[in-house]
């Protein structure tokens, strides 16, 4: 394992052996990184996230597996609203079956 200056890892951090860090990077608590990867310099890395790929230079990740923070941040406002989206989606099959029995009739 290789980790650049003036990078900061807070507690509970799991770097696998072969892991390369770059220089400026900050990780998260609770961060699990995994082996033969590398993070590029400035690399941020939000709290409890899992990095199972290499990560470019400058970019700032979250979640598991890891992804651009700003799509994690997105994805975690719409998981609480999955059981709602599962019955529109229902409700709309259901009337599209409808609609299809219909357009037989005819």
């Amino acid at each position: 394992m290789v980790v650049g200056e003036n990078t900061i890892i807070v507690a509970q951090v799991g770097i696998s052996g072969s892991t390369r860090i770059g220089k400026g990077v900050v990780i998260g608590g609770q961060v699990g990184l995994v082996d033969h990867i590398e993070v590029g310099d400035g690399v941020m890395i939000g709290s409890k996230s899992g990095v199972a790929q290499s990560i470019p230079a400058g970019e700032v990740v979250s979640g598991i597996p890891t992804m651009p923070h700003r799509l994690w941040l997105k994805t975690r406002g719409h998981i609480r609203r999955l059981p709602e989206f599962a019955e529109k989606v229902k409700k709309l099959e259901r009337r599209i079956r409808e609609l299809e029995e219909q357009l037989k009739t005819e």
